[in-house]
């Protein structure tokens, strides 16, 4: 009687696990230096220049809004549940349009601007 229920947790305590580790394994690539400690690896520069001081984990922010954006539209079908979607889809984005606002995390403000502007 309980299998159903027992099978959607087992899937959801895996999505979790490897949103998780994900989540962790980029937060620490993206924040390693070189052993100097003077210069950043090319990968990292790549992703966090843009950002300004004290914001590289915004990388982390847009890799977690996408897949949030992902799941939701993939356990909300448009078909099935169009308001449902619909609303998941305006939380997440209005959350991180709320996160843009508050930190304003680009070094060039007009990248601030254009990014809520999305």
């Amino acid at each position: 009687p309980f299998g159903n229920l027992l099978g959607f947790l087992a899937v959801g305590a895996g999505f979790l696990t490897v949103f998780a580790v994900s989540l962790l394994v980029w937060i620490l690539l993206s924040t390693s230096v070189k052993e100097d400690k003077l210069h950043e690896l090319p990968h990292v520069a790549f992703l966090t220049n843009k950002y300004g001081e004290g914001r590289r984990y915004f990388e982390a922010e847009r890799l977690v809004r996408k897949v949030l954006l992902a799941t939701a539209a993939a356990f909300y079908p448009s078909t099935t549940f169009p308001a449902l979607q619909m609303t998941g889809l305006t939380v997440i984005t209005c959350a991180s349009m709320c996160l843009y606002g508050i930190f304003h995390p680009y070094r060039q403000q007009i990248w601030n601007w254009s990014e809520l502007g999305l």
